[in-house]
């Protein structure tokens, strides 16, 4: 909650209002909506199917980067890099969290059956089996690492975006300092027209 709330109040980049959007940036913002709408998607399933921890780590980047999509082109610059950090961030979080279901029974030799009888924890020394797979659990790892792909999309995207911006930026701010420079240069010639080069009195060393 605090990386979410430091994201949102970060100042990130400053991007003044004579900028026009890069050509990449305005490419990629509608494959960072599409990736956005996958995520509201994928945290819908992980709560439907019991993937609560997943879905918490969906929403940490889920309600920053929808607030994102609704803001105008120069908070929507100055915001990317939080984003991106904090999708980053969740990305690992959730490769943790995958980990750990695949470290715990069925196993990753079952992670993706319908069906997988194992031994009953609770009862060891019985030959007693219970079914830990269904299809709730397999649409939950499906949504699980569809989320990882998602989070990985979105913080590369949203990187992607503020990356060619700060190149726009750059090229905007040479470009101030280059024009004030060439009319400089371009000034005397303006002033000397009608000027008649040798035009004035003859001056000899001995004077």
């Amino acid at each position: 909650l605090a990386f979410f709330a430091l994201a949102m109040v970060h100042p990130g980049m400053e991007f003044p209002d004579d900028v026009a959007p890069s050509e990449e940036l305005l490419q990629l913002r509608p494959y960072f909506k599409l990736v956005v709408y996958g995520l509201a998607v994928i945290f819908a399933v992980e709560v439907l199917c019991g993937m609560y921890s997943a879905a918490l780590i969906d929403l940490a980047t889920l309600l920053p980067a929808s607030i994102l999509l609704k803001q105008d082109v120069g908070q929507l610059v100055r915001n990317l890099v939080p984003v991106s950090m904090l999708s980053s961030l969740n990305l690992v979080w959730q490769v943790v969290m995958l980990l750990g279901l695949l470290s715990k029974p069925p196993g990753p030799g079952n992670f993706f059956k319908l069906e997988c009888k194992v031994a009953d924890p609770e009862h060891p020394t019985e030959s007693h089996y219970v079914n830990l797979c269904s299809a709730s659990t397999l649409v939950g790892h499906m949504a699980v690492c569809s989320s990882v792909v998602l989070q990985l999309l979105c913080a590369r995207v949203a990187w992607r975006m503020a990356k060619s911006m700060r190149q726009a930026l750059w090229t905007s701010a040479l470009l101030n300092v280059e024009l004030p420079a060439h009319r400089v240069r371009q000034a005397p010639s303006s002033e000397m027209q009608g000027f008649t080069p040798y035009a004035g009195p003859a001056y000899h060393l001995g004077d």
